[in-house]
């Protein structure tokens, strides 16, 4: 869960025939939540219509991170693990201006 005041970088990289999503959080100043040299890693695992689902690598219970167009001014995303319900609170939108 995002703290007051902290900040995420998200990059998408691809990396030979693989996409992956990366992910690093900050406080102010910045400092880094992760080490140095790492960030939340995702690779792209589904790619269809409007929607990309990335899932976590290295992890027992990985989560996917979903990214929708859901019109042409709006970008909804959201974290969940399979089998979990998403909630309106877990979710992320972005409108264009």
């Amino acid at each position: 869960m995002a703290k007051y005041g902290s900040t995420s970088l998200i990059a998408v990289e691809q990396e030979g025939e693989l996409v992956f999503l990366r992910i690093k959080h900050f406080d102010p100043g910045p400092v880094g939540w992760e080490e140095k040299a790492s960030a939340h890693e995702f690779v792209l695992v589904q790619l269809k219509d409007r929607e990309a689902v990335f899932l976590e690598l290295d992890k027992p219970s990985p989560r996917r991170v979903v990214y929708r167009l859901e019109s042409q001014n709006q970008l909804v995303s959201y974290f969940a693990r399979e089998n979990d319900a998403v909630t309106e609170t877990g979710m992320f939108e972005y409108m264009r201006q």
